[in-house]
């Protein structure tokens, strides 16, 4: 099989003997992509290793369904379920690791019907579940007791589940940044704390699970959890946040806007121009206006 041979090239360059933790330093990042000087590379690495485990599963599935016209014997079709079961157990590792799995929730049906088909039921129910729901979502409702859902696509090792909830954690805080810095770099912070304390062994595990699953749920909801009455609205929550927590001034922002953003603003530069101006009427200095124009553009209330 062609496919199978691109597969096995791809995983030539990791280390011997090739295990679990070999595998996750190649293609993510155990100390945080954020810290990775190979991380685009790393991305590009995960990239072909998804496409290529998909390739050998449909190689696979098409000689499964006629071993006679593929010229596969028995033995060798045994082998090769093995390699694929193994082949789609690397993968969903490794996209749970790297927090890939936040924007790939959901496989191509065919590609679903594929391994339900043809890899041993056993395997592809955890594969399945964790199609269905994120690793966010997981560890927001399970708390401590998510490693148990994830103990068997990260094989059980705690460091593992850890370094992917804190990838997957990550990679939302950096994607949710615009709609609230002040309040996601915080979010950050905390994240940055809580994994110092599990490499120092300075909180037991289960404690770092539910707080983890703390963060999550606040990293979920995009705000804190105490506002003014006034402040009751996801653009009015990032305005309080990214002002000093300045209740008058965010309502007075907020009601800049609304009352002066023309439909079709973001992108027209004349409609923009006449919304930053009544803005600087507000706020102290260019920077503050530039921070609050950006804010607002990624919140579709306004």
């Amino acid at each position: 099989m062609t496919a199978r041979d691109a597969w096995f090239g791809l995983l030539d360059p990791v280390e011997q003997p090739k295990g679990d933790d070999e595998v996750l330093a190649y293609f993510s990042s155990p100390g945080g992509w954020e810290d990775d000087p190979q991380a685009e590379e790393k991305a590009r690495r995960r990239q072909a290793l998804y496409k290529l485990a998909g390739a050998y599963a449909r190689a696979f599935a098409a000689a499964a369904e006629d071993p006679a016209a593929s010229g596969v014997n028995e033995l060798e079709l045994a082998q090769y379920r093995r390699e694929v079961d193994h082949a789609i157990a690397l993968r969903d590792a490794v996209r749970l690791h790297s927090g890939d799995a936040v924007d790939m929730k959901q496989f191509e049906p065919a590609m679903r019907h594929l391994i339900d088909t043809y890899i041993k039921a056993d395997e592809t129910e955890v594969i399945s579940h964790l199609d269905d729901i994120s690793l966010i979502d997981l560890v927001a409702s399970k708390g401590a007791e998510a490693e148990g859902a994830l103990s068997q696509a990260m094989k059980g090792r705690r460091e593992n589940v850890a370094e992917a909830i804190e990838n997957n954690v990550r990679r939302v805080i950096t994607d949710e940044i615009p709609v609230n810095p002040k309040f996601y770099e915080r979010m950050s912070e905390l994240l940055n704390d809580l994994v110092k304390k599990r490499r120092d062994d300075a909180i037991a595990y289960a404690e770092y699970l539910e707080r983890i699953a703390e963060l999550v749920r606040a990293v979920k909801a995009g705000h804190g959890g105490a506002y003014p009455a006034t402040i009751n609205t996801p653009g009015r929550k990032a305005l309080y946040d990214n002002l000093e927590q300045d209740e008058a001034l965010a309502q007075t922002i907020d009601q800049v806007v609304r009352e002066t953003a023309q439909t079709g603003w973001r992108g027209n530069r004349m409609k923009e121009r006449m919304l930053r101006r009544k803005l600087a009427e507000a706020l102290e200095d260019d920077e503050t206006v530039d921070r609050i124009i950006e804010i607002i553009r990624t919140h579709d209330e306004y």
